[in-house]
């Protein structure tokens, strides 16, 4: 039930995007009204939430995250994927906070794997390990399709790091 308040509440901050072409949708102006819309008194609950939002007309990518891991950045060509993230907390949990977003360019062809494993708990308890370990998963499943691509990671990751995965939400 409180995936479908939070569902709704994104359709009800979307909607007027989504109908009115000349209303440009800014990111962090979004999640914090989101935040501010889950941060009631009578509300108690905080939600993991990732965004990302692609202006294909301008090549660039928005990514906020709050309370999860970073995004994974690798631009066609090129052989080193980067982690872009930021430092917010899970939604709902603080009224006040100013959130962080992380804006870059891409093209296509470049792939973004966001993910939701608990980045204090992955950088604490493995340390780069972890990144370098999403690095070689990825790159030995880059030739598969998308839905494929993301179980054969998500299946790797398990095999190797399985405290992390049962402690993130998929």
């Amino acid at each position: 039930s409180y995936s479908g308040v939070l569902k709704g509440m994104v359709q009800t901050l979307t909607r007027e995007y989504l109908t009115n072409e000349t209303l440009s949708f800014q990111p962090i102006a979004f999640i914090t009204a989101l935040n501010e819309m889950l941060t009631s008194p009578k509300k108690k609950n905080h939600f993991l939430f990732q965004l990302l939002y692609l202006t294909p007309l301008d090549n660039q990518f928005s990514f906020i995250s709050c309370g999860c891991g970073s995004l994974m950045h690798l631009g066609g060509g090129t052989k080193a994927p980067r982690f872009l993230a930021n430092q917010n907390p899970p939604l709902g949990e603080n009224p006040h906070h100013g959130f962080y977003e992380t804006t870059e360019n891409w093209k296509e062809g470049d792939l973004l794997i966001a993910h939701s494993f608990d980045s204090e708990f992955s950088n604490e308890k493995h340390g780069t390990e972890f990144e370098e370990a999403l690095k070689s998963i990825v790159g030995q499943h880059l030739q598969l399709s998308a839905q494929s691509q993301a179980e054969a990671i998500l299946n790797k990751i398990a095999q190797t790091f399985p405290t992390l995965v049962d402690s993130s939400p998929k």
